[in-house]
């Protein structure tokens, strides 16, 4: 009988501190409001499309993007990923980059751009975030238009990094929206006097909480190498300050300001 009461209350003490420790962390993402239903447009797009005036946008079975003619690379792309996707079929053996056959020859970017140019061809919509779908959605995310010159270290480590973290999240709640992009200053350098080197990168996750939305809003410097992303936690704010670009402008403003103003906790299970 003492064990059986004893294992009774070791669970209401661990349920007590997970509760305190764990949910309710997570419950501080939570911002009261009507939120629209999700991908009423467009499966990839949430609360509408990223405004900035100089994306030219394209729509893909994987992935939305926004590409920037003068950078050749894109302002924007954005993405819904789901569990079974992450434990879906693979198509492609290995990566496949190629020039987007959408894209006009004056503006089009070529794999031998990046050739010899100490810069890795970095997917913004990671190539493992299609898989679960068909060859055609793998495929498109190697277009040159998800494509930004990444810095090898960063891209194969702090960049991988947070890529593998979004994927443990989607495993976790079951689906994300994701809208990743660069960041510039006002030095900019360039890649064969045609492709802009961005300065850093961000990654905005949205992610449904019992009947709300939480998010968590990243920005990484191309010379950043902590795997901490805490450190990288920044407001949404701050990222359309950095880029000029609105996003969720479907919201109502009040709405919007509060989403988009907070500084959250990270979302646990990425470690």
């Amino acid at each position: 009988m003492k064990n059986k009461l004893f294992v009774i209350l070791a669970f209401i003490l661990g349920f007590t501190l997970w509760y305190f420790l764990v949910y309710q962390q997570e419950l501080k993402q939570i911002i009261v409001g009507h939120f629209p239903r999700p991908g009423v447009m467009n499966e990839h797009v949430i609360w509408g499309m990223p405004i900035v005036s100089t994306a030219t946008i394209f729509k893909y079975s994987g992935l939305v993007l926004g590409y920037n003619n003068d950078r050749k690379t894109p302002d924007w792309v954005s993405y819904h990923i789901t569990d079974d996707y992450i434990n879906g079929k693979k198509y492609l053996d290995k990566r496949k980059f190629k020039p987007d056959p959408n894209i006009e020859d004056e503006n089009k970017v070529r794999t031998s751009d990046y050739t010899r140019s100490g810069y890795d061809r970095g997917h913004l919509a990671a190539q493992a975030d299609m898989k679960g779908r068909d060859l055609l959605c793998e495929s498109e995310a190697c277009y040159l238009t998800n494509i930004a010159p990444q810095k090898p270290s960063f891209n194969r480590k702090t960049w991988l990094n947070l890529e593998k973290a979004v994927r443990k999240w989607t495993l976790k709640y079951n689906e994300l929206w994701v809208i990743t992009g660069s960041i510039y200053d006002s030095d900019h350098t360039y890649i064969k006097d045609k492709i802009e080197i961005p300065d850093a990168f961000y990654k905005i996750i949205v992610v449904k909480l019992d009947q709300t939305y939480g998010s968590n809003a990243f920005v990484i410097y191309q010379d950043d190498k902590t795997y901490n992303l805490e450190e990288y936690i920044v407001s949404i704010d701050s990222v359309e300050s950095a880029t000029g670009i609105d996003f969720f402008s479907e919201l109502e403003d009040n709405l919007e300001n509060k989403f988009e103003s907070n500084i959250n906790t990270i979302f646990t299970g990425w470690r």
